[in-house]
């Protein structure tokens, strides 16, 4: 009877061992995700971390009040962008390769897989629709129209949006030049940024380019639209299945949104112009995405 005790109270132990051998595993795997909320890359990673059930601490970067330019994030990425994870000693800043990361070091059975293996059916098919929607350009598209706002159609935003814009990109190019100087060790980051700023600015302000950026823009709505049909049709019986997945389901209705925003006024061959809408309350300004 001792002995079944005893054993009894070795196999606790052991159990109460493996449980906090676990608990600190997890505590040394700690995924770290700094992100603005309204950042449409930081929206991608937050959705593949949610998809895939993994525990994160999250701390907010706000882009309108200029912490992505601070000293402290500098050093954690010299490009001074959202997203960026944090995993043990590395550090990724590439929403499409943090996304990756998590794929492939977050794979086991209680992880859902994001993406099919590799030789798959539907893996190239996958992918290619993936680059595909990582290539859109939102910052042009969200400057663009608020600063030219007649390249839209029935455009409820304000003539304040587009002056509320310029003065703090104004600001922004102030504060970089004077960060450059406070932080001798960060100059070289803070100079690049200044320069793809005002690279990204002239194009934003090249009604031209951005016509041209919507014109691809409605392509390729046209084309995720008709994929996603396709899968429906192919498999319309089975619950999880690729590009159709709560979370291609949750991009669908961004890219959707992102439609209806940004329709532009010349007409495309057999298609109404979209009708009027009822205004709704312009949502803050948020910065560069």
């Amino acid at each position: 009877m001792a002995s079944e005790i005893s054993c009894e109270s070795q196999d606790e132990k052991s159990a109460l061992i493996g449980e906090d051998a676990k608990q600190q595993r997890g505590t040394e795997s700690k995924l770290k995700l700094y992100h603005w909320t309204q950042s449409f890359n930081s929206q991608k990673v937050r959705l593949a971390i949610a998809e895939k059930g993994l525990q994160c601490e999250e701390y907010d970067v706000s882009l309108p009040l200029s912490e992505h330019n601070e000293p402290w994030f500098m050093r954690l990425n010299p490009a001074g962008e959202v997203p960026v994870l944090v995993h043990r000693d590395n550090v990724i800043c590439d929403p499409a390769q943090i996304m990756d990361y998590l794929e492939q070091n977050f794979n086991d059975e209680g992880s859902p897989k994001l993406v099919p293996a590799e030789g798959s059916t539907y893996y190239h098919r996958v992918q290619h629709y993936r680059e595909l929607l990582d290539s859109l350009q939102m910052d042009a598209y969200t400057h663009g129209c608020i600063l030219h706002p007649e390249i839209t159609v029935d455009s409820h935003i304000p003539a304040y949006a587009a002056t509320c814009i310029q003065t703090q990109i104004g600001n922004t190019e102030s504060e970089l030049k004077k960060l450059a100087e406070q932080n001798p060790e960060l100059k070289d980051a803070y100079v690049a940024k200044q320069r793809r700023l005002k690279s990204k600015l002239f194009d934003h302000d090249n009604i031209k380019y951005l016509k041209k950026l919507l014109d691809e823009l409605e392509n390729v709505m046209d084309q995720v639209e008709t994929e996603l049909q396709r899968r429906v049709e192919e498999t319309p019986a089975v619950l999880e299945i690729w590009l159709v997945s709560p979370l291609a389901r949750r991009r669908r209705r961004s890219v959707l949104a992102v439609r209806g925003l940004l329709q532009h006024g010349r007409r495309l061959a057999g298609r109404r112009p979209p009708p009027p809408q009822v205004p709704r309350p312009l949502p803050p300004l948020l910065g560069r995405r």
